[in-house]
């Protein structure tokens, strides 16, 4: 995940295919668990990278719940500190759009998350990014 390297549809869709099922196997892991940590540092090295999550692109993910598994885990990151809104800004904005070109019911359950990430961390021109 190197911040040189431009990473083109098909690298975005084997990337999400590799990580869906790290996330799904660490998810219940406790935050401390070495495992869960080193797949949160690969996400943060994921979520980071200048060329991932572009808004509008047909990736062939395995599933929709391999959308929203990810994105949770993103909020998780988010609100576990891994990910932080002064230093994480230009990757969280793009996650956002990423997220606003979902179709509409693949958003469904989480108006909340970013209730809660709003509350937790002001920033309505960040927050304000996000449609349902």
């Amino acid at each position: 995940l190197q911040s040189t390297r431009v990473f083109d549809t098909q690298d975005r869709t084997n990337l999400v295919k590799a990580f869906s099922p790290l996330i799904s196997h660490t998810r219940k892991l406790p935050m401390m668990d070495p495992q869960r940590r080193q797949v949160d540092e690969l996400i943060d090295l994921w979520c980071r990278h200048p060329t991932t999550f572009v808004p509008d692109e047909e990736v062939n993910f395995v599933s929709e719940s391999s959308y929203r598994a990810c994105l949770f885990r993103i909020a998780l990151r988010i609100a576990d500190g891994g990910l932080t809104l002064d230093r994480d800004r230009a990757a969280i904005e793009r996650i956002i759009d990423w997220f606003n070109s979902w179709w509409p019911e693949w958003k469904d359950g989480f108006y909340g998350v970013f209730v809660r990430l709003q509350r937790h961390y002001p920033d309505d021109l960040l927050w304000d990014r996000v449609r349902f």
